[in-house]
């Protein structure tokens, strides 16, 4: 008797560690299991994070430097050459992408940029915001305060806060080049203007045009025609 009671002894000592393996076993694939779903939900958090990053590199991109080079821009006028249409301090808005698929129309207000006839006059403004008055291959002469196109009054002009007392180069018929525009202020009382009726600046082409004013935002809000 004494020697089975040893011998079931035996054994259940040998199932109780057999079931303790099996329970070691079972834990380990548990923490594993555990383990992998921890790096699961790093690996998802860290590619949320990266989404992230990449779409506000991608917005900060898009905001610092696409818009304001191809879609939209901002400008203070600076001096009373656009009065009484624009005065010296308003804030104005000014779009890009209507000129990369039409050409630029009669009395759009536009940003310029003189290049190389801004160092020629002396001036070191960057921008200039004038008025299209004549478009390429025209001619254009102004006679007793007014434009005329072509050999006819340009009836449409009534942006002018007067009549014009300064002709310069359209004293005389002036044919405006090929792909050339003539710029002028809407201030055409004396010489307070300095725009394309003077020599040394000249016409403006359309890579010198920067974009078509569509906006004051302030001192009052509103377009701008």
């Amino acid at each position: 008797m004494m020697l089975e009671y040893k011998s079931m002894e035996r054994e259940g000592q040998q199932i109780y560690e057999e079931i303790e393996e099996e329970n070691d076993a079972v834990s380990f694939l548990h923490k594993d299991s555990e383990s992998c779903e921890g790096w699961q939900k790093r690996k998802k958090k860290f590619v949320k994070i990266s989404g992230y990053l990449l779409l506000y590199s991608f917005i900060f991109f898009f905001a610092s430097y696409i818009m304001p080079c191809y879609v939209c821009g901002k400008v203070t006028v600076d001096g009373n050459s656009m009065q009484n249409t624009l005065h010296d301090g308003d804030h104005l808005i000014n779009e890009k992408l209507s000129y990369y698929f039409e050409k630029p129309k009669r009395f759009d207000i536009v940003i310029v940029t003189p290049f190389t006839t801004a160092a020629k006059a002396g001036q070191e403004d960057d921008y200039w915001v004038k008025r299209i008055i004549g478009l390429p291959g025209e001619t254009i002469q102004i006679k007793g305060g007014k434009v005329y196109i072509d050999g006819e009054l340009l009836e449409d002009d009534i942006y002018g806060n007067g009549e014009i007392t300064y002709q310069g180069v359209a004293k005389q018929e002036y044919t405006i080049p090929e792909g050339e525009y003539f710029l002028m202020g809407d201030n055409r009382i004396g010489k307070k203007s300095y725009d394309s009726r003077y020599r040394e600046v000249g016409t403006f082409s359309q890579d010198q045009i920067v974009g078509k004013v569509v906006f004051r935002t302030s001192p009052l809000f509103g377009t701008v025609e």
